[in-house]
């Protein structure tokens, strides 16, 4: 059975704290008009979140090359070579050395935490958690605890009104 409802009547945060002091594992679907996430829990942890439509800033590649992890040329050529073999990006990533395993797992996880920071930011739109085992690559994920994600969200949705009024648009690139 899932747990479905509205984010009018539980947000973000009713629904982390519920996955994750329960320890449940399954997958989160949470969609408005325009967007939809999945994010998969095991036992209470975060370990895979998609985002869609997608989002070029959530995405890991792009996280690689904006660190300067990654060169555009590595990340175009480790991309190609996925789509080419059908391994996994990070697979690749890893075999060529290109970066370590713990670059890769801390970029993982700043990529996840970006996609479930963006929650806290939706005014409305529908959830539905749906209980049961989940697969994830357990080689090159650190999975994220709820309650970490519960306090910095909180603090997010807290100073959001305070970035808005300073900054004067999202699609400003700061460098």
């Amino acid at each position: 059975m899932a747990l479905t409802g509205s984010m009018r009547d539980f947000g973000i945060s009713e629904i982390l704290q519920l996955i994750g002091h329960q320890k449940k594992s399954g997958t989160l679907e949470v969609k408005d008009s325009s967007r939809r996430v999945l994010a998969l829990f095991d036992q209470g942890d975060i370990v895979s979140v998609a985002h869609d439509p997608f989002v070029e800033a959530f995405d890991l590649g792009t996280m690689l090359v904006r660190s300067g992890l990654l060169s555009p040329d590595q990340f175009a050529a480790a991309q190609k070579q996925s789509r080419e073999t059908l391994e996994p990006l990070e697979q690749i990533l890893l075999k060529s050395e290109a970066i370590s395993l713990s670059e890769l797992k801390e970029m993982g996880t700043l990529s996840r935490l970006e996609v479930m920071f963006s929650l806290f930011l939706w005014r409305e739109g529908d959830y539905s958690f749906e209980a049961g085992p989940v697969n994830y690559p357990h080689q090159w994920t650190d999975p994220i605890s709820s309650e970490q994600v519960l306090m910095d969200g909180y603090r997010i949705k807290d100073e959001w009104p305070l970035l808005e009024q300073k900054v004067p648009s999202l699609k400003l690139r700061l460098s």
